[in-house]
C-alpha cells in the first residue's frame, strides 16, 4: 500500500516543485515505484521531467473527458500525472462544490500500485491543496532561505493542523527541508539559526544547497539526479528519500 506524500507551501518560488521531482527521483533510484501528481496549474512538475501534454493531464481527468490510467506518463524511471492551465477552473468548481475529496477518491485505486504517491501543489492554500491533503499519509514543506520564506512556514503548518484535525487524522508532517540554501555565508547562518529556533526538530537535516545545477537540469526536463548525479545536491535528495522510505517501513 502506497504513501502519499504532499509537497506545499503557500510562498511561490520555494523549491517546492524542484523537491517533488528530485524526491520521486530519489525514492525511484532506491527501487521504489513512483507516481507524481501536478496539481498546480502552471504545470512545472511535468515541464521539469519533459512533458508538457494538453489532453492527457489531470485537470481532463477531473473534468470527466479521460481516465486517470490514461494521464499516466511513464517518465524514465518513475510516473507522472501532469497538470495544465486548464486545472484553475476545475479548482473554481471544486471551491463551489466545496469539494475535498475529490483527488483522494481518485488515487484510491493507485494505491496498492505504487510505493509512494508525491504530490505537487500550488503555492496557496486553497481547495487544491486541501484535496492534497485530504488524501495525503504526510506533508512535506520546503522553506526557501529567505526571511519571507519563514513567515509562509506557520501558515502552512496551520493549515496541515486544519486538515488534520477535522478531515485526515492520521496526517503527519514529515518536517521542513531549507531550500536554495548558501551554506557557509552569514545569509545562510542566519536563516538556518532563526529557521531551527523557530521550529526546532521539524527542521530536517537535508538542506538543498543553492546551485544553478537544478536550473540546468529543470531546462533539459531531468531531475538533477539524473542530469549530474555525482553532484552534491543530488547526494542531499537521495539522503532525503532514504529517510522518508525509513519512516514508512519504520527503520
Amino acid at each position: 500500500m502506497s504513501k502519499i506524500i504532499t509537497i506545499m507551501i503557500r510562498k511561490g518560488g520555494s523549491g517546492k516543485t524542484s523537491t517533488a521531482i528530485n524526491l520521486v527521483s530519489g525514492l525511484a533510484k532506491h527501487g521504489k515505484k513512483v507516481l507524481l501528481l501536478d496539481l498546480d496549474s502552471q504545470a512545472n512538475a511535468g515541464l521539469g521531467l519533459g512533458v508538457a501534454d494538453e489532453v492527457n493531464n489531470i485537470a481532463n481527468v477531473l473534468g470527466g473527458n479521460i481516465s486517470l490510467e490514461q494521464a499516466i506518463h511513464q517518465v524514465g524511471d518513475v510516473d507522472l500525472i501532469p497538470s495544465c492551465g486548464d486545472l484553475a477552473n476545475y479548482e473554481n468548481a471544486l471551491t463551489a462544490q466545496a469539494e475535498l475529496f475529490a483527488i483522494k477518491s481518485l488515487l484510491e485505486p493507485l494505491k496498492t500500485t505504487y510505493d509512494y504517491i508525491i504530490i505537487d501543489t500550488p503555492p496557496s492554500d486553497g481547495i487544491i491543496t486541501r484535496n492534497a491533503l485530504v488524501a495525503s499519509d504526510y506533508a512535506l514543506i520546503p522553506a526557501q532561505a529567505q526571511t519571507f520564506a519563514i513567515k509562509g512556514l506557520q501558515q502552512a503548518i496551520e493549515l496541515l493542523q486544519k486538515v488534520k484535525e477535522r478531515y485526515n487524522p492520521s496526517l503527519e508532517l514529515i518536517g521542513i527541508v531549507p531550500t536554495m540554501l548558501q551554506a557557509n555565508t552569514n545569509v545562510g547562518n542566519l536563516f538556518m539559526s532563526q529557521l531551527k529556533g523557530d521550529y526546532a526538530s521539524k527542521v530536517l537535516p537535508y538542506a538543498i544547497p543553492l546551485t544553478i545545477k537544478i536550473t540546468e537540469s529543470q531546462l533539459v526536463g531531468q531531475p538533477i539526479l539524473n542530469y549530474d548525479p555525482n553532484h552534491p545536491t543530488s547526494k542531499v535528495y537521495l539522503d532525503l528519500a532514504k529517510y522518508i522510505i525509513n519512516l514508512k517501513e519504520g527503520n
